[in-house]
């Protein structure tokens, strides 16, 4: 009389015997742990009992690929197994975390830009920190008009010494 003590290739977790759950795209083979269940996968890359996801640090399951994150501008080197998107700090963005927010400068500080709301066409600025203005506006931030136009942040008149609006040239005065 045969006696029955483990259960047959392919299952697990005697006397219950459950079958095995290893992924097919990620494992060896269908055979797991007769003990645990846990399945054998097929690359130091694939990883969790059946074989069904890719390592810390790698996305891309069944090929995984290198997550690449940009360590100044991630929280960590792990990233979303099917995206391959890096978790960001806050400021920054990108897959890898390679770059400021919007309305940002600086990486990887990336501070606010702080436009004047009032002078610049928007709160957006250049990696040096430097707004765009409006028209007849200057200064990092667009504080201030340009010289020979007057009152900020219009800048839609000349100042004294100037003349032709739009133009504001400055005067060139025949002192005799």
């Amino acid at each position: 009389m045969e006696k029955c003590d483990s259960c047959t290739d392919g299952h697990h977790s005697f006397p219950d015997c459950h079958e095995c759950q290893c992924n097919q795209d990620g494992s060896a083979s269908f055979i797991c742990d007769k003990a645990s269940g846990k399945c054998e996968c097929k690359s130091d890359l694939i990883t969790g009992d059946n074989c069904s996801k890719s390592v810390d640090e790698y996305y891309g399951f069944p090929d995984p690929q290198p997550c690449e994150c940009n360590t100044d501008g991630s929280t960590g080197l792990t990233c979303d197994d099917g995206s391959g998107k890096c978790d960001c700090k806050e400021n920054i963005v990108g897959d890898k975390c390679t770059q400021c927010a919007a309305e940002h400068f600086g990486f990887p500080n990336c501070e606010a830009c702080m436009c004047n709301a009032d002078g610049s066409v928007d709160n957006s600025c250049d990696d040096n920190g430097k707004c765009s203005c409006n028209d007849h506006v200057e200064g990092e931030k667009c504080d201030k008009c340009v010289d020979g136009y007057v009152e900020f942040p219009a800048c839609d008149k000349c100042a004294a010494d100037y003349f032709g609006f739009p133009e504001c040239k400055a005067c060139e005065c025949n002192e005799q």
